[in-house]
């Protein structure tokens, strides 16, 4: 008898048990949160959250505003149809206008690196474009610039100081003619189009400082923008971008630019062919773009 009592005895317990357990857990389920600090789980529950809770938190009241910023080469007829290259950096004119009027039209505002303070400061939720160019082809003065001046619409090209004036580059008179209309920024893409990341710490130095001397000195203007040749780059150069008063660098890697972001390390998008409709999904589904 006493044993089959026993295992009896047992079953009850353990059900009583389970019971108490399942009935605490619905109790705490369902406890209204604004009473749960004086409550016995409450106050197990909040010492958790300060133990874990890291200190001096800076939540944001607003979220970081979105700067599109797109990339381009040539915007250009290419007559050389054997030069793979230069077609696959190719937009087509008409491609490109297209583009800018679709930005303009969807309340895009288009600014120069130089206005970037505007973007940093605007908590408005307006997005921002910049368009931008590399290398500062010939093509840029003769086929492209006419369709931003035509919709008067600002842009920035990356010029290598070394080869103002050489075969397919701007010369110094259309260079002096862009800085007059003052529509296209002149930014620095250092010298000699030199991988930065192979060559000393002095070098690239050089690299940076002079290009942006030369235009300051030749056409009397405020250099404050850098674009890495290759898109090549590694953080020593920061400092070096820094000291010598540039404001902005620019990447190849592909993406948005957050107003936290480091501000020399600029990621960009190629928009390829698209426009109309097609180009705002594209833009607006980039990871993070929402």
């Amino acid at each position: 008898m006493f044993p089959f009592l026993k295992a009896k005895y047992k079953i009850i317990l353990a059900t009583l048990f389970v019971f108490l357990s399942i009935l605490i857990s619905v109790i705490v389920m369902f406890q209204p949160q604004e009473k749960e600090s004086n409550s016995f789980f409450g106050l197990i529950r909040n010492q958790e959250t300060v133990q874990k809770q890291p200190e001096n938190i800076d939540i944001p009241t607003n979220p970081p505003g979105k700067l599109y910023f797109l990339m381009y080469h040539y915007v250009e007829i290419n007559q050389d149809k054997n030069d793979f290259k230069r077609d696959s950096l190719n937009t087509p004119p008409f491609v490109f206008e297209q583009q800018i009027l679709t930005l303009k039209n969807a309340g895009f505002k288009i600014i120069k690196p130089s206005q970037i303070d505007e973007f940093y400061n605007d908590t408005s939720g307006q997005k921002y474009v910049i368009i931008s160019f590399d290398d500062g082809y010939e093509s840029f003065f003769t086929q492209t610039y006419p369709i931003l001046k035509k919709h008067q619409i600002p842009a920035v090209n990356y010029l290598i100081s070394g080869f103002t004036g050489n075969l397919n580059h701007m010369n110094f008179s259309q260079i002096q003619t862009l800085v007059s209309d003052n529509l296209v920024e002149i930014g620095s893409h250092t010298v000699n189009h030199l991988d930065l990341t192979s060559i000393t710490s002095d070098q690239a130095k050089y690299q940076i400082v002079e290009s942006k001397n030369y235009f300051e000195k030749n056409f009397n203007i405020k250099i404050t923008s850098f674009c890495y040749p290759y898109g090549f780059y590694n953080e020593s150069l920061f400092s070096i971008l820094e000291d010598a008063g540039y404001k902005t660098a620019v990447t190849t890697k592909q993406g948005l630019f957050y107003s936290n972001d480091n501000k020399f390390e600029i990621k960009r998008i190629r928009p390829g062919i698209l426009t109309g409709n097609e180009l705002i999904s594209f833009l607006e589904n980039l990871p993070g773009s929402k």
